[in-house]
């Protein structure tokens, strides 16, 4: 099973959200992000990873003979600190858009049989060579800025995902900021659900850029912990293990994102992110701008 995570312009922050939510993942399925964007990779160098194999080595082995999972395990390294596996993919747009297309043929390549595969596809439209993925996934996850125009291109990318590729599972995700509030974005997409806000916090998403994992108690944590809550129910384990809540314990400690205890039940989705006072989304979720670009 796998999502595609995408945005259909600038200001989707995909691969954070995907990295992000992969380090929060409430249960104990096995969540490692592939980075599947044609336009080139980034999370090798984001990373500081070590020479190994990746999307590259992913797409070439169609035709092994070896079952899918196992051969994306042998493809993934692991982010230091924060325990996220992920399959990078090279730097090279070319080379980059030429794995793409033939994991894209061979979408089983991506199934993470028991668990669940974050594919961090990029910028993503109809007549990209990562639309067949978007096509055979679970569900996708699109990424936009609260603004006029990037809630118009992500309308616009979840309606041709409906029609063109058939996705029936689509899921909004308001990053950073803008003047609108989530209810708002909620009343214009609706049927479709939004499912949170990852707020834009520098400190935050340089210490996940470290590999040390998410400051517990910052914005951006509770904002894709909620994310990953979300998705976790809407695709549940295939079967429920008698070891899940000790499991579940040593996911979150190992990802550094600690509760200091039991892990608290959500808040509503919408209200907890609604600015008190003037209403439009901010960077940090209480009407304080922080500077800086994703």
């Amino acid at each position: 099973m796998n999502i595609v995570v995408c945005r259909a312009k600038t200001g989707g922050w995909t691969t954070t959200t995907a990295v992000a939510v992969a380090a929060c993942w409430p249960d104990p399925r096995w969540t490692p992000v592939v980075e599947a964007d044609p336009s080139g990779g980034s999370l090798a160098a984001r990373f500081r990873l070590p020479a190994g194999p990746g999307l590259v080595e992913l797409a070439a082995s169609a035709g092994s003979g070896t079952a899918d999972a196992a051969v994306l395990r042998s493809c993934v390294r692991r982010v230091p600190g924060c325990g996220v596996d992920v399959v990078a993919a090279p730097v090279s747009p070319r080379q980059a858009s030429a794995a793409v297309t033939a994991v894209a043929a061979a979408p089983q390549r991506v199934d993470a049989a028991a668990g669940l595969a974050l594919l961090d596809v990029g910028h993503l439209a109809p007549g990209s060579v990562a639309w067949p993925l978007a096509a055979a996934a679970a569900g996708v996850l699109v990424c936009a800025p609260p603004t006029l125009d990037g809630l118009a291109a992500g309308i616009g990318l979840l309606d041709e995902l409906r029609d063109a590729a058939g996705v029936s599972r689509r899921w909004l995700v308001v990053c950073g900021e803008g003047p609108y509030r989530l209810r708002d974005v909620q009343q214009t997409v609706d049927p479709v659900p939004v499912i949170g806000h990852v707020p834009f916090e520098l400190r935050a998403v340089r210490v996940l850029a470290t590999g040390a994992g998410l400051p517990p108690r910052s914005a951006l944590t509770r904002g894709v912990r909620q994310i990953a809550e979300h998705l976790a129910r809407e695709l549940p384990m295939p079967s429920a293990r008698p070891d899940a809540q000790t499991t579940t314990t040593s996911v979150l400690a190992r990802s550094a994102v600690s509760s200091g205890g039991s892990r608290p039940a959500a808040p509503a989705y919408l209200e907890m992110y609604d600015p008190p006072d003037e209403g439009a989304l901010s960077s940090n979720g209480h009407g304080h701008r922080q500077g800086g670009r994703a």
